[in-house]
């Protein structure tokens, strides 16, 4: 089976992890490496129990989606993309990786500052598969704020979390090609069009509907 094209598989990877920490709150969201220099290529899931080196599920954009081992050592469950796609069911990957990795799995009545920040690149990104540019959100780019704008201030922000446990990447740039279009951050701010935006305040607002808090969040800046 073919492997299916970047652009869909760039925006899946966003909506696995997103549905994974809005069921399992307690995982923290990475972007990671296998190659020194290279551009990161996976989303990575770690519990605060792991080593920070070794990922619990692996969402490997050039590979498959994978559990892993508590050593890091060896592939628990894996997934390919093109399986993924295959299926009527969006939601069965994440339930078979929940599985395989030991995770209860369970939708919550309130959603996660961070499962709601993740979901909205999810659906940014998902939108925008058949645009004729290429759309990602990286982990990376965090000196890109002077095309943006001011950020928002961090003053008191702890993206640390308690001692031992894996730090949270602070904020992700949504980018269009090379150039990025605006930043979210893990704890529900967005900061686009030199303004910036509680998404925890708008979600409610909107009645729980991530279209429109796209829509009214991110206009202006796509197609």
């Amino acid at each position: 089976m073919n492997r299916p094209a970047d652009r869909f598989v760039i925006a899946q990877s966003w909506w696995v992890a997103a549905e994974l920490v809005r069921r399992n709150p307690a995982l923290v969201l990475r972007q990671t490496s296998r190659s020194f220099g290279e551009h990161d290529d996976s989303l990575a899931l770690f519990l605060p129990s792991f080593s920070a080196k070794v990922a619990l599920i692996e969402l490997d954009r050039d590979g498959s989606m994978q559990v892993i081992g508590p050593t890091g050592g060896s592939v628990v469950e894996s997934i390919a993309w093109a399986d993924c796609f295959a299926r009527s069911d969006p939601s069965w990957a994440v339930k078979r990786l929940e599985r395989a990795a030991g995770l209860a799995g369970a939708a919550p009545q309130i959603i996660d500052p961070a499962a709601l920040a993740y979901g909205f690149i999810a659906c940014v990104l998902t939108g925008l598969v058949n645009d004729s540019h290429t759309w990602d959100c990286r982990s990376e780019l965090l000196d890109t704020e002077e095309d943006l704008g001011p950020a928002p201030t961090e003053a008191g922000t702890d993206w640390t979390g308690p001692e031992g446990s894996i730090p949270m990447a602070p904020c992700w740039a949504v980018v269009r090609g090379p150039r990025p279009v605006a930043m979210v951050y893990a704890d529900g701010r967005l900061h686009a069009r030199r303004r910036s935006f509680d998404l925890n305040k708008l979600y409610r607002a909107y009645e729980q509907r991530m279209s429109r808090l796209v829509a009214r969040t991110m206009r202006g800046l796509l197609p």
